[in-house]
């Protein structure tokens, strides 16, 4: 009996410690599941305010940070790009409204955020690229409002 005084501590410690990294690993899981979720709706949040702004209006990418309120930590409007596609799904090379031509071809917009990097807290595990989220939806106004003043 007198031998096996330590066991109990050294089980615990082994068992404790297994159950803790397991424990850190699913909260990990439910913040890159938020993350992920976050940066979805960003660009959701970003293809809206882009159908009914006007073209390459510098809110645009404000709206799709969360106008900067912090909700997601490191997302940044570098990480956002906003494209103006034709109805074959091109990009439009000039969809300012001065150019009638390539203003009158946008049939949709797309928001994408590329190169967005999750950083792990789990010890050991370093940070984490995330995929290309990207939201398409049609041209609404563009910021066009018959008779009445341009705006966002």
């Amino acid at each position: 009996m007198q031998k096996q005084l330590g066991t109990v501590t050294v089980e615990l410690a082994i068992v404790g410690s297994l159950f803790f990294l397991l424990l850190l690993a699913v909260i990990e899981v439910g913040r890159v599941m938020y993350t992920m979720n976050a940066l979805n709706e960003a660009t959701r949040l970003g293809a809206r305010a882009a159908s009914v702004c006007q073209v390459q209006h510098g809110v645009i990418k404000d709206i799709a940070t969360f106008n900067g309120g912090g909700l997601l930590g490191g997302l940044e409007t570098s990480h956002i790009t906003v494209n103006y596609l034709d109805e074959n799904g091109n990009v439009v090379a000039d969809p300012s409204p001065s150019n009638e031509f390539g203003f009158l071809q946008v049939r949709y917009v797309k928001v994408e955020i590329t190169g967005f990097t999750y950083n792990m807290m789990l010890p050991g595990v370093g940070a984490l690229t995330l995929p290309t989220f990207s939201t398409t939806l049609s041209r609404e106004s563009l910021g066009i409002i018959p008779n009445e003043a341009a705006g966002c």
